[in-house]
C-alpha cells in the first residue's frame, strides 16, 4: 500500500471508530516518510523523523505538553534488546510502543491505549506504578501531520476531500485538505508562527506518585 494510502485509510478508520486501525496506519506512514526524509529506513530514522517536528506533533496533539523537552523517565521501554532506554521521549514511545506493537502483529499494551479527546480537552494519564502514559488520541493527527506537510512527501498528488483539522472552538477551527497539503511544511510553519502556544515540560526524576 502507498503511503497515501495508508494516511487516507488512517483517517476512513478514526471517522468508523476504529481507533487502533487507524493508530496502525498513521505509524506506517511515519515509516515511509522516514524512509523518503533521510533516504533510509531503520529506528533511529523513524525517532529522528518524529523529532523533527516537534513544532507540528505538539500543535496537533493539543494540550500544551512540551515533548520536546520532557523525558518520561520513569517508563520502562524495552529497546529491542532486552535493555532499558534511558531517559525515554515521546519518539521512544511513538517507534517501541505502537510502531513496534503493529510491525509484531500486536495489540498495543492497555496502558499505553490512546484516550478519547473532545473539543478542547486533551486527556494525558500519567501512572508510574503501572510504568504508563495515555495520551489523547490527537496522537494519531500529530503523527498524519508530519506525513502529509513533510517536504520529503511533496511530490504525492490525491484527490479525495480527506482533511486535517486544528483547533477548537474557542480558538477556531483550521481545515488543511490533505489533497492540497503535501508537502507544505513552509506554510503550515507560518500558520503556526503567530498562534500562541502553551509548553510545558514536566520533570519525572522528582515525581512522587
Amino acid at each position: 500500500m502507498k503511503l497515501e494510502r495508508h494516511i487516507l485509510t488512517a483517517l476512513d478508520a478514526f471517522d468508523r471508530g476504529d481507533k487502533e486501525d487507524s493508530l496502525l496506519h498513521a505509524t506506517i506512514a511515519i515509516e515511509g516518510t522516514a524512509k523518503k526524509l533521510f533516504q533510509k529506513g531503520g529506528k533511529k530514522c523513524y525517532k529522528e523523523c518524529i523529532r523533527q517536528y516537534w513544532w507540528l506533533v505538539e500543535r496537533f496533539i493539543g494540550g500544551g505538553l512540551n515533548l520536546e523537552d520532557t523525558r518520561f523517565t520513569y517508563l520502562k521501554i524495552d529497546d529491542g534488546y532486552g535493555e532499558f532506554i534511558q531517559d525515554p521521549d515521546f519518539a521512544d514511545i511513538i517507534y517501541h510502543i505502537f510502531r513496534c506493537s503493529h510491525a509484531h502483529a500486536e495489540p498495543v499494551p492497555l496502558h499505553y491505549e490512546l484516550l478519547s479527546s473532545t473539543d478542547g480537552k486533551y486527556p494525558l494519564l500519567l501512572d508510574r506504578k503501572n510504568n504508563s502514559v495515555r495520551m489523547p488520541d490527537t496522537v494519531i493527527f500529530a503523527l498524519l501531520g508530519i506525513s502529509v506537510f513533510c517536504k520529503a512527501n511533496a511530490d504525492i498528488v490525491t484527490n479525495s476531500e480527506h482533511f486535517l483539522s486544528w483547533g477548537n472552538r474557542d480558538i477556531g477551527v483550521k481545515v488543511f485538505k490533505i489533497k492540497d497539503s503535501w508537502g507544505k511544511e513552509d506554510e503550515i510553519k507560518k500558520f503556526f508562527s503567530d498562534k500562541p502556544q502553551t509548553r510545558v515540560k514536566i520533570d519525572f526524576k522528582n515525581w512522587k506518585q
